[in-house]
């Protein structure tokens, strides 16, 4: 976000929160920051979205993918 602001244009970030009852979630924030005449900020705007499903489907890519590397590994060395 401080990235967003630097540049004076959109930014994106990638929360993961603990919920009270101790479950992680993902939650997207994108934005795009307001400045006045003469360039200076003045404020931001944006928006938050749950993107759990998405960060499930990458972990388990990611994890097949290792599986996958391990066996290849494996496998040249036999």
């Amino acid at each position: 976000m401080l990235a967003g602001l630097d540049g004076k244009g959109v930014f994106r970030a990638e929360h993961r929160c603990v919920w009270p009852d101790g479950s992680v979630h993902w939650i997207e924030g994108i934005g795009e920051v307001v400045l006045d005449p003469g360039g200076e900020v003045v404020g931001a705007f944006g928006v938050g979205a749950d993107i759990d499903e998405r960060r499930r489907a990458e972990d388990e890519r990611l994890r097949l993918f290792e599986i996958e590397r391990a066996a290849r590994q494996r496998s040249e060395f036999l």
